[in-house]
């Protein structure tokens, strides 16, 4: 749950805990009192971690639509993550390997190389389990 975001959707704020998964959960229930729709817009879903304003890009009616799919089925949260990446144009940057470009993009500008440096080393450990080095 990102506060900043809730914020930005709908005008009010709420006060929210850190520490890990039941924290976030907690912030999720205490914003979706004040306003469902924006909580949804301002909580990052499944495991891509779509932000829920990005719900127009997994071809689904609204955030509330993304969130059942992304409950329902892993094959909804890849596809999301998927549908991300063609509208964000971001398959070049993978196909070029641009860990940075795609972190930027994906991540935000807060934390590029941080991210880009966790990219590159899952591609080396992909290799490595794959056998391609």
């Amino acid at each position: 749950f990102e506060p900043h975001v809730f914020r930005r959707q709908t005008g009010a704020a709420v006060a929210v805990r850190r520490g890990g998964q039941g924290a976030e959960w907690f912030n999720v229930e205490k914003a979706v009192t004040v306003d469902l729709s924006g909580a949804l817009l301002a909580t990052s879903w499944g495991l891509p971690q779509l932000m829920g304003f990005n719900w127009r890009v997994t071809g689904r009616p609204d955030v509330r639509s993304m969130v059942l799919a992304f409950q329902r089925s892993v094959h909804d949260q890849v596809a999301g993550f998927f549908g991300f990446v063609q509208s964000s144009g971001l398959a070049q940057a993978i196909l070029d390997r641009n860990w940075r470009a795609f972190a930027l993009r994906y991540n935000g500008p807060g934390q590029v190389d941080h991210y880009a440096g966790k990219l590159t080393e899952a591609l080396v450990s992909a290799r490595r389990l794959l056998s391609w080095e």
